[in-house]
């Protein structure tokens, strides 16, 4: 397959890049001037908002630039506090203009109803000559005052739900790792498999913002589910092989608390960090990688097949890449259970029939979820969290333990899951 020319590829990502620019300013510009409306805030307080709002966009870009050059502490904190902020104002703007439309609404039915009044005191006035009445007075101003004091309170409250979920999902939601055990049945385990505890761990993107801390974390929870197997199911580094050590680091404490190891597969991060670097890495520590492979799990005849396949995005990121099922699952016998690990779960509709279980992340179960989840919009399938079916075969997405992009996790914790095969 050629590769693609740079150009392209370069034009895409700068347009990209100006239209999240533009989104953010025309996001902050909203909220800006709404605030300086419903408010009494003085000029001295406007410069501040327009300061902490405008002025974070640069500095998420500019934490990025200090992370790259080694500078990881102060680049890590105005990385994270500017992301913040704009998460919030992303929030506080969802609020606000359902709040718009809220008003609107309320206006368009207050107007329906005087024009529907007007019209029926007309017919009457036809019908029964009466003598003319003065006409109706304005809306009384205290009525008006209250009914804006109500609209102003309403505004204060989307802005500090905005900002307060915001700070929740930075302090404390990406903290709160859930366990989540999940029993499938599979029709080909081996009785001596039957009970077969594999934990899985995805996403964890260690970076500016995910380091010794959630290896901790995320040691102290599988150790808590007793695995038989560890499976790691991509994206383990996000952007800077560098970070790949403590990936090492994470496998060296999960390999002696499973019984069969830890085997690990690539996603789309490993590719933007450095494929080679984080495989070797990953390697020497102690994971069984497998790359469009596969190996055999069990003892004696008793054995599931578990395969591993290339990263879908790989695709579109070098020549030749991406998921080869029929190459890992050759030499495998079609009768033992098999168990796939792919990081993006997209892949499912082309191996349900030829794999019985498929493993995967990716999704983060769309990381920050405020009333709707964003990812059911965009990803294909709708493969977002949980369990699925297609056909025979079943389809576990991993919410993923760490995070991408902003440091914040709202409506979808961290996950640790625990899935348990029994024969069936």
């Amino acid at each position: 397959m050629p590769r693609r020319s740079a150009l392209p590829q370069s034009l895409s990502l700068s347009l990209t890049f100006a239209a999240f620019v533009a989104l953010l300013l025309l996001f902050n510009a909203y909220i800006a001037r709404r605030v300086i409306r419903y408010s009494s805030m003085q000029r001295a307080g406007r410069i501040l908002l327009g300061s902490i709002l405008f002025g974070s966009i640069p500095l998420i870009f500019l934490g990025r630039l200090l992370d790259d050059r080694g500078i990881r502490p102060l680049g890590a904190w105005l990385g994270a506090s500017a992301l913040v902020i704009q998460v919030a104002v992303l929030l506080a703007t969802a609020l606000q203009f359902a709040l718009d439309l809220l008003r609107m609404g309320s206006k368009l039915s207050r107007k329906v109803l005087r024009e529907a009044s007007a019209r029926e005191e007309a017919s009457s006035a036809l019908e029964t000559p009466v003598e003319p009445e003065p006409a109706a007075e304005p809306e009384p101003a205290e009525l008006w005052q209250r009914r804006e004091f109500l609209w102003k309170s309403a505004y204060g409250a989307a802005w500090g739900v905005g900002a307060t979920s915001a700070l929740y999902g930075a302090l404390i939601g990406r903290w709160e790792c859930e366990i989540v055990e999940q029993v499938i049945a599979l029709e080909k385990l081996p009785p001596t498999l039957d009970g077969l505890s594999v934990v899985q761990l995805s996403d964890v993107h260690f970076g500016a913002f995910i380091g010794d801390a959630h290896i901790r974390l995320a040691a102290e929870h599988v150790a808590q589910t007793k695995p038989d197997l560890v499976v790691l199911t991509g994206d383990l580094v996000d952007h800077d092989a560098s970070y790949a050590p403590l990936a090492g680091r994470l496998v060296r404490k999960l390999v002696p608390l499973a019984r069969y190891g830890v085997v690990a597969i690539v996603g789309n991060h490993e590719y933007y960090a450095g494929l080679d670097e984080v495989l070797h890495i990953l390697k020497r520590a102690g994971a069984q990688v497998l790359f469009n492979t596969h190996t055999k799990i069990g003892d004696g005849g008793g054995r599931l097949v578990l395969a591993g396949v290339d990263d879908l995005w790989a695709r579109r990121l070098r020549a030749g890449g991406g998921p080869q099922l029929d190459e890992a699952l050759r030499g495998s016998d079609p009768d033992r259970a098999r168990v796939l690990l792919c990081h993006n779960p997209a892949f499912f509709p082309e191996a349900a029939a030829s794999v019985d279980l498929q493993l995967s992340g990716h999704t983060h179960g769309s990381q920050v979820n405020f009333g709707l989840r964003p990812a059911d919009l965009v990803l294909p399938e709708g493969y977002v969290k949980g369990l699925y079916r297609r056909g025979g075969s079943l389809l576990y997405v991993n919410r993923g333990f760490g995070t991408t992009g902003p440091p914040i996790r709202l409506g979808s914790p961290p996950e640790v899951s625990r899935i348990v095969l029994v024969r069936g």
